[in-house]
């Protein structure tokens, strides 16, 4: 169709306009609300779910335009809707956990720096003399991309491209005269440069 610029998954658009209105209610329950503020308010009630969504649209008198419009919000609510998903398969998976001393230092340090609330990023980064480095901060919200993970109370925010690297990973708080702070225990780990710093997959 032109002019549709829907969001897209694996480089196919999700919702078309030839889609069941049932099947799609049926898929996505948040569709049936969005039809509705769409202004086509028999939607999910005693329209036909068995018409098309183009079928429903243009029996109603809205323009081509505006189907075009629907069909970019219905992709969008199901872009959502997929990502809630990767994003709950993943926490009930915990990718990383935190070690009880890790988590209670964590909790600490955001309360003395008044960031109640915040969440703790996990990413792998290309760096030192072993190939990679861990990279951990805190961050108010997650970005577009990352995966939210829940453990003890906290949200650990993971880039989806180091999930592969710390799948099974533990974070730890080392207190030390010399050395303290957080530290990833990662059975993913191949081999580790003699600074501390930087790792190898």
């Amino acid at each position: 169709m032109p002019g549709v610029h829907a969001p897209m998954h694996d480089g196919i658009s999700m919702i078309t306009k030839e889609m069941i209105i049932g099947e799609v209610v049926e898929k996505y329950p948040g569709a049936s609300g969005l039809m509705a503020n769409f202004g086509l308010h028999c939607f999910g009630c005693h329209a036909n779910p068995y018409e098309t969504i183009e079928d429903g649209v243009i029996s109603h008198g809205f323009s081509e335009t505006e189907l075009n419009t629907l069909l970019i919000e219905l992709n969008t609510l199901a872009e959502q809707s997929k990502k809630n998903t990767i994003n709950q398969e993943h926490s009930q998976e915990k990718i990383v956990s935190l070690t009880e001393n890790a988590a209670a230092e964590v909790k600490n340090m955001l309360k003395m720096q008044g960031r109640e609330g915040f969440g703790l990023t996990i990413n792998v980064k290309s760096g030192g003399c072993a190939g990679f480095m861990y990279e951990i901060n805190f961050a108010k919200e997650p970005s577009a991309r990352d995966i939210v993970v829940e453990d003890q109370g906290l949200k650990l925010f993971v880039d989806p491209e180091a999930v592969e690297f710390v799948r099974g990973a533990q974070v730890e708080y080392v207190a030390g005269l010399m050395n303290a702070g957080f530290k990833v225990v990662n059975p993913n780990e191949k081999k580790a440069c003699g600074c501390g710093s930087s790792i190898g997959f």
